[in-house]
Order: C-alpha cells, then structure tokens, then sequence
C-alpha cells in the first residue's frame, strides 16, 4: 500500500529535476569565471542556496508495486519480495535462479 510519503517523494524528484538543470548552468558560469565581480557574487550566491536546498537528500527509493521503502533494488525500481516473486514467474528477461 502506498503512502503520502510515496507521493510526496515523486514531488520531491520533480522539484529535483529542476533544480539540477539550473544548478548545472551555474557551475559552467562559475566554472568559466565571469569578467564582471558583481554577477560573479550573485551567481555564487545562487549557486550555495540550490545545493544547499535538501530537496535532494529527501528523495527516497520506493517499491513501484507496493511502496516499501526499504530493500529497493534501484535498476527494477521494485523492492526484494517482489523481486523474487517476479523473477519466480519468468518477467525479468535473461534472470535465472541460482543453484549450485
């Protein structure tokens, strides 16, 4: 079952999304040094509240089916239980199950 946190989290990401492009843009202008002091300072100014923003240390990994936050496999996007039900029946392409 999904909770608030779940949703909240998809905002979080989103607010994210736009912030890093932005941020990416000041570091190239810091970077390459602007003639100008002034602008200089304002963009670094600019730059320390977005990074300092916690935006990013909010996004948390969930479960796309079930919403558990804890043991998340990142590259399925699905947590272990389901993980292994789902590799049980065949949808993950090319997993097998281990024995030896």
């Amino acid at each position: 079952m999904k909770s608030g946190r779940f949703f909240k989290d998809i905002i979080n990401r989103k607010l994210f999304i736009k912030k890093e492009i932005f941020q990416r843009v000041l570091k190239l202008f810091f970077f390459y040094k602007i003639e100008y002091q002034n602008e200089l300072e304002n963009l670094i100014f600019l730059l320390y509240s977005i990074i300092m923003s916690k935006v990013k240390f909010n996004i948390r990994n969930y479960c796309v089916i079930s919403g558990r936050p804890r043991g998340i496999y990142r590259k399925f996007k699905v947590s272990r239980f389901f993980f292994r039900e789902l590799g049980s029946q065949g949808m993950f392409v090319g997993l097998k199950k281990a024995s030896w």
